[in-house]
């Protein structure tokens, strides 16, 4: 239905494009962001909404990959 269908138009494939780009950046930039969930996305020839977003983070020391070698303190 992304590209339309029975006479609907296309969803808005930019913004979408856009928008998951945007999530997979934010890993890069957040890496204490170790679970996203987007439930439900909807795209429309006007936009991309998500409708609820749910974040699961952990502390910034144990995000950072590196210093994913260091022992942790006891």
């Amino acid at each position: 239905m992304l590209l339309g269908h029975g006479g609907q138009p296309a969803a808005d494939l930019q913004a979408l494009r856009d928008m998951l780009l945007r999530v997979s950046r934010l890993t890069d930039d957040l890496p204490q962001v170790v679970e996203l969930s987007l439930n439900r996305v909807i795209a429309r020839p006007d936009g991309v909404i998500a409708v609820n977003a749910r974040l699961h983070v952990t502390s910034h020391h144990l995000a950072d990959r590196s210093c994913a070698s260091f022992p942790r303190a006891t």
